[in-house]
């Protein structure tokens, strides 16, 4: 795993990475303790070249302009 980042989503932080040795080449874990973690990359979707990333909030008006 390399290229971690963290963001937090309600009460849980959530942490992607890129799981380069799996074919869908990026993975994600919770956690609301930093302690126990819960995996959620089966329920993750992805372009399928994307790569290492960075999550950044943008307010929600310029987010509505974004393309999809």
């Amino acid at each position: 795993m390399e290229g971690p980042t963290v963001g937090r989503i309600g009460a849980e932080w959530v942490v992607y990475f890129d799981h380069y040795t799996k074919p869908q080449h990026v993975g994600a874990l919770t956690t609301r303790d930093w302690k126990t973690f819960r995996e959620i990359t089966p329920d993750l979707r992805f372009p399928d070249d994307h790569r290492h990333g960075t999550i950044v909030w943008v307010p929600d008006a310029l987010s509505r302009q974004l393309p999809q």
